[in-house]
Order: structure tokens, then sequence, then C-alpha cells
């Protein structure tokens, strides 16, 4: 199915120390919506779409695309192939790759991206992290979901399914039903290539073994 259930632990928004290296190559990703094949300012920006840099001698390094669209891959100077990579085959990028980028010492160079619509789909996504769980305290979780889709999700929603040892403290946004310890979040309208999250704290049994594994699930929909 087109969601997943996870636990995540940690994450970040790129796979590079922007400190390490002076040199950089940045840019954007946005939905060419007018399908002329350059990325417009005022055209819907894409987040979290991975992109690649690849040195000539083989070296490569990464980062991934931030709410406003924009990336930013710190890198020694060298000779690069850019590449974009699509989340899903709802989409097509126009170039993919940009070949043979000249970065100098102390340079920033800019590639943009653009990328359009191959169906106009939804495509949901859902992840569910905790930084660590404490029995007899309160612990939160947060639950990130996305619309990795083309269009504009009108009536989304998440089910958490937690843990038996947990009961659900309170939430960033209200709850809608409860079934058991599953928890209905109505997230409403998710727009193409939106990112957000909502936090849920709960509390752990002091009932519950030290060192225990505790499993949740969060589960989001439409998923067809």
């Amino acid at each position: 199915d087109v969601n997943h259930t996870a636990i995540v632990l940690g994450g970040g928004d790129g796979f590079v120390d922007d400190s390490f290296f002076a040199s950089k190559i940045v840019g954007s990703v946005r939905f060419d919506e007018n399908t002329n094949c350059t990325p417009d300012s005022g055209e819907l920006p894409l987040e979290d779409w991975v992109v690649l840099a690849q040195k000539s001698d083989g070296q490569q390094f990464y980062a991934t695309t931030q709410a406003n669209g924009a990336f930013k891959v710190s890198l020694p100077p060298g000779t690069y192939d850019v590449a974009l990579f699509k989340p899903n085959e709802l989409w097509e990028i126009c170039a993919d790759t940009v070949f043979d980028v000249q970065v100098g010492v102390v340079d920033t160079v800019a590639v943009d991206f653009a990328a359009q619509a191959v169906f106009d789909c939804p495509y949901m996504e859902v992840d569910l992290s905790a930084p660590f769980l404490r029995r007899c305290f309160d612990n939160t979780y947060t639950v990130f979901y996305s619309n990795k889709g083309t269009t504009t999700e009108q009536n989304a929603s998440v089910d958490v399914e937690f843990d038996p040892f947990m009961t659900v403290v309170s939430s960033t946004i209200p709850w809608s039903s409860v079934n058991g310890n599953t928890y209905t979040f109505d997230l409403g309208e998710v727009l193409a290539g939106e990112r957000n999250n909502f936090k849920v704290k709960v509390h752990l049994s002091c009932d519950a073994a030290l060192g225990q594994t505790h499993c949740s699930e969060a589960h989001i929909f439409p998923d067809t």
C-alpha cells in the first residue's frame, strides 16, 4: 500500500555537515504547473526530495529539499553531476540530471529543477517517532505526515494505535474518535508536496518492565 507504518528514531534535513566545506551547490525544486520546464518562483515548492551531487571521481554528496523547495549541498571543489530523485511514479522531472557542474574554491553554484505531474493523485505517507520512552513518565510521540502526490488530499486522517502500556494524555491537534487504544486524528486538507506533524503525549505505565520494547503504529488515509 502507498502509505507505510514506521517508527523512526533520529533524522534530519540533509546528509552533509554545512560547516565542513566552503563550496556549495544550491537550488530549488518546484511543481511545474504551467509545464514550461522552468521552476518559476510563484510555483509550488516541493519538500523532502533527494538531491545527489556526484563528483567526477565518484564521491557522492546528498541533501533534501526544505519546505520552501530549497536545497544546499556542501562539497569540495570539482566537477559534479547533480541529480534529483522523484519520490514516486506520479512525477516526472523535466531534466533529472544536470551534468558537468563546475564548483570552484569557496564557490556557490545554483542548480534548479522543475517537476511535472504524470497522474493527478494524492500519495499519503506517515512516520511515527519518539526520542525515548521512560516508564512511569509522560513521553511524546511525533507523527510526521506528508502528501507526496500531485494533487491536494481534502480529507486525510491518521490512525495511531498506541502500545497497551500507554495512556494518551494530550495531543497538539484533537482526536476525532477512539477505539480501544487506537486514536483517529483528522488532518483535513493536505496540499501536494506538504509535510507537517503533530505531537501526542502518552503516559507509560509503571507496570512495564525495565527495557521492555513498546510498539505503536501509525496508518494514514486515504491509502489507495
